[in-house]
């Protein structure tokens, strides 16, 4: 088996459960760059987690504002169009 190519980071971030606490785990990653404890690839590879994660937590709290919308919506009496939902 051929062996992993990639070393293991140690490189505590903070916890992420809204969008603006990516700000401070990107801080992190840019300090451990700055201070060579990782290198500037995998500094991009964290950034590019972060984004990803980011554009969830985005999607998922869009996804339930429109839902509440909706619902408010519904309980005041409008016809609402059914549009396709992201699945």
């Amino acid at each position: 088996m051929p062996q992993c190519k990639e070393r293991v980071i140690d490189l505590e971030l903070p916890q992420i459960h809204k969008k603006a606490d990516t700000a401070p785990a990107l801080a992190t990653v840019v300090t451990a760059v700055a201070e060579g404890r990782i290198t500037p690839g995998e500094g991009e590879m964290f950034g590019r987690m972060l984004e990803a994660h980011h554009r969830l937590i985005e999607d998922n709290e869009l996804e339930k504002r429109v839902s509440q919308l909706e619902q408010a919506l519904k309980d005041q009496g409008e016809v609402l169009d059914d549009y396709p939902t992201k699945s």
